[in-house]
């Protein structure tokens, strides 16, 4: 997988591209500040291309479960440091 950032800004958001088997995943992660201590993450996706049936099975739900996994176990990772 190739990733790109996009842009980025401290404590705000990151955007970035990800290039595998063909599709374009965008993504922009947002963090918002609910309390001094705690931070909303918020995840918008969107997915572009098809990949060849050569593979034999759907990519799409492959990528939006192992991007949940990714989230859900930053999430976990940041709550244990805190």
């Amino acid at each position: 997988m190739d990733q790109v950032v996009q842009h980025f800004s401290a404590n705000g958001s990151v955007d970035y591209l990800s290039h595998v088997f063909g599709i374009t995943k965008e993504t922009r992660v947002s963090f918002v500040r609910v309390s001094a201590a705690e931070p909303l993450i918020q995840v918008r996706m969107q997915l572009l291309g098809k990949v060849t049936r050569a593979l034999g099975f759907a990519v799409e739900p492959m990528i939006l479960k192992a991007t949940k996994e990714f989230f859900r176990d930053l999430c976990r990772e940041c709550e244990e440091a805190s």
